[in-house]
């Protein structure tokens, strides 16, 4: 897996779960902070994954591997617009956009990683990706692409998305 300068980012099978329905009242921003981007120190192997490593799952929940991450860099809420898109060949993908504040600190994060090596996109708790940086800077814009149903891909732009 690799992320060119339009930050396309390939994703395993993951299985996006819906999120509950809305009540009434006021509409508040959504807290999209279950979406983190972090950098990759190691690679460990698939189990048993010791503490604080975080997983990556396969569609049945097993673990396929196990990394050791740094720090968040970006979350969620440095994610100004996300949707659904039928990508390449017919595979669906999750565009979105970022923020002017999240451009800065993706691209910082990505500096800091470097050339060749990976950051980790971890979404409520699990790795979905690790692709490899093949630059560090970006243009504000990325997808995240993979074994999505057109489903899978609307559920998850719907939770990445701020409106």
């Amino acid at each position: 897996m690799r992320v060119a300068a339009v930050a396309r980012v390939a994703v395993l099978a993951v299985a996006v779960a819906c999120s509950g329905g809305s009540g009434g009242g006021a509409a508040k921003p959504k807290d999209r902070s279950f979406v983190l981007f972090q950098p990759v120190i190691e690679q460990l192997p698939a189990a048993p994954c010791p503490p604080p490593a975080v997983p990556e799952k396969d569609r049945n929940g097993s673990a396929l591997r196990c990394y050791q991450l740094g720090p968040p860099s970006v979350t969620g809420n440095d994610i100004a617009a996300a949707a659904a898109v039928d990508g390449l060949g017919g595979a669906w993908e999750v565009a979105f956009d970022l923020t002017a504040a999240g451009t800065q600190a993706f691209n910082a994060m990505a500096a800091q990683v470097g050339l060749g090596n990976r950051i980790a996109i971890v979404l409520d708790g699990a790795v979905i990706s690790a692709p490899t940086l093949e630059t560090t800077q970006f243009p504000g814009k990325g997808r995240i692409a993979g074994d999505f149903t057109p489903a899978q891909a609307r559920e998850l732009a719907k939770r990445l998305d701020p409106g």
